[in-house]
């Protein structure tokens, strides 16, 4: 986003940074790399400060639209890529709620016809006026960001249980999703390959289900069906959460409509560990159960954008920065606050300042700090606290009225 001239954006990210700066850290900044998109003028890269407080400083007096660092450790920062002197770097994943499809997203999808121009908020495939062709928008709700937060625990706890790497950071990433950084000499020098296994690995996939070394082990075929091993609680890896997710399917019933109960009775207790695991299967169940741990895997794993794990040089955003498509907070996490984060009211600055702002398109129902707003038509002018109407702006919705700004 181009912004010319001092606007309320720019105001409000300034004050941010000139009375927050103190809680924006980098850990070993000095062999990082920072990079910023300003407020005009296109992204500077292989910037490099000693000190943390060589950074705030610029932050107070330069005030970026974006601020970002390296998840790599160079020798020297400020050189080429090339020339920098990688010395490895942290392992990051990015959960993205537009990755996921998510239920929710019919129901908040602006949209406005490129024929007649009318509009609404709910995805329509064509308009349903004229029928023509239709311009919709991203938008993101609490709903979005708690399907996120999902995957988010589901990459931790691989990264814990089967990887065993204890130094995990999370962060509300500003916009729609979570970043997830690794720190450990181990993974520091891995290569770009490497790292793209272990998102594949994360994401489930190569995981073989059904096979010699398969989740669910074939030992030997018999008439009418097969010997196996099934996975139990008590593994580790993917064969534990296939086994819990089997377990949790006993339990629903569903998937199993048709299959003897002694079967089931028997399959529950070799998957809890109460009984050894080796069983006989007819063929039919057999079948049921493969694809029953076929979608369990596919639900269960990670939905991450691999690209950014493989990325040794990767810019990801400065924590307690402000993000400059929505001018929400970046926010750290504990683990044990992923699942119940709430960007709305927890990622959000309250600057209350009244702004009047004209809408520019179809805007659904929203709330920020527990107070509801709209929804909104496009030419709808209306006054909003400042932090609302920042929001807006970034997002593309909203344009604001200059001559309320003094």
């Amino acid at each position: 986003m181009q912004v010319q001239g001092r606007t309320v954006v720019q105001m409000m990210f300034t004050k941010y940074y000139e009375k927050f700066s103190r809680i924006i850290y980098v850990e070993r900044i000095d062999a990082r790399e920072i990079g910023i998109v300003p407020f005009s003028g296109s992204m500077s890269r292989h910037m490099w400060f000693k000190e943390i407080s060589s950074f705030r400083k610029f932050l107070r007096e330069e005030t970026p639209l974006h601020c970002y660092y390296s998840v790599a450790y160079y020798r020297d920062p400020s050189a080429r890529m090339g020339e920098k002197g990688w010395i490895g770097a942290d392992l990051v994943f990015d959960i993205d709620a537009d990755h996921i499809n998510a239920p929710c997203r019919p129901e908040h999808t602006p949209w406005r016809c490129k024929s007649c121009k009318e509009e609404g908020t709910k995805e329509v495939e064509a308009c349903p006026v004229c029928g023509g062709e239709v311009d919709s928008r991203k938008w993101f709700c609490s709903s979005c960001i708690k399907a996120a937060a999902k995957e988010a625990v589901k990459v931790i706890d691989v990264l814990r249980e089967d990887f065993g790497l204890d130094d995990i950071r999370v962060s509300f990433s500003g916009n729609r999703g979570f970043h997830i950084r690794a720190v450990s000499d181990e993974i520091l020098q891995l290569g770009g390959h490497e790292r793209r296994e272990i998102g594949a690995y994360v994401m489930g996939e190569g995981v073989e289900i059904f096979g010699k070394r398969g989740i669910i082990q074939h030992i030997r075929n018999v008439r009418g069906g097969a010997w196996v091993r099934m996975p139990t609680v008590r593994d580790g890896g993917w064969k534990r959460r296939i086994a819990e997710y089997l377990l949790r399917a006993i339990e629903e019933g569903e998937i199993f409509h048709g299959v003897g109960e002694e079967l089931k009775r028997n399959l529950k207790l070799a998957l809890s560990g109460e009984a050894k695991p080796h069983m006989l299967v007819g063929t039919k169940a057999l079948r049921r159960i493969i694809k029953l741990a076929e979608r369990g895997l596919a639900e269960l794993g990670g939905k991450i954008d691999i690209v950014v794990t493989e990325d040794i040089h990767r810019l990801i955003r400065v924590v307690n920065s402000l993000h400059g498509g929505t001018g929400f907070r970046v926010v750290p996490l504990l683990e044990a606050e992923v699942a119940s984060f709430d960007p709305f009211s927890q990622a959000v600055v309250p600057f209350n300042e009244a702004v009047r702002i004209v809408v520019q398109y179809p805007v659904p129902r929203f709330q920020l700090l527990k107070k509801s707003y709209g929804p909104y038509h496009s030419g709808e002018e209306v006054e909003l606290p400042t932090h609302a109407a920042v929001y807006l702006i970034l997002r593309g919705m909203a344009v604001e009225k200059r001559e309320s700004i003094e």
